[in-house]
């Protein structure tokens, strides 16, 4: 997949979601196998020539005072609705949250939720900021509570 849009579905024939993918050959890389969630990007290479890469991008667990992210994360508790894309429920599944911390391009929410690596989802503000992310890990605090550490997709949060 290569970007994800949220759309109008008044102005996309019922669409919610467009995606645009790149094909890169009959066999999806190795790595591909091992972990069906691997993101991947394009690298160019000489003469024209690109090939496929891991996305590096990731969210991990890092300890703060070693935080070596392109960008800060903010302490700020903003308050979310993640809707959960796909899974065999008629009904979207919906969770109402909070955010732990949050940057341009990722965030880690407090959640009752257990979805796996690479699940999409859409977060949702009641003042009506709109985002896609991708789920890059779940992870259980030492208080108990779990989080599920995001990245979006798409756009970057409007700090």
């Amino acid at each position: 997949m290569r970007n994800l849009r949220a759309v109008d579905p008044k102005t996309h024939n019922g669409a919610v979601i467009e995606v645009g993918v790149a094909f890169v050959g009959k066999r999806p890389p190795e790595s591909f196998k091992n972990d069906p969630a691997t993101r991947y990007d394009i690298a160019n290479l000489q003469a024209g020539m690109w090939a496929v890469q891991e996305e590096t991008a990731e969210i991990v667990e890092i300890d703060e005072r070693e935080d070596k992210r392109e960008q800060s994360r903010h302490t700020i508790p903003i308050n979310l609705m993640i809707e959960i894309f796909g899974g065999d429920q008629a009904i979207p599944q919906v969770e109402n949250t909070v955010t732990e911390n949050i940057s341009r391009n990722g965030a880690a929410v407090f959640t009752t939720l257990n979805l796996e690596r690479g699940r999409f989802v859409r977060l949702s503000t009641p003042d009506g900021v709109t985002i896609l992310a991708v789920v890059r890990r779940r992870s259980v605090g030492p208080d108990g509570i779990a989080r599920l550490h995001l990245q979006f997709v798409g756009s970057e949060w409007p700090l």
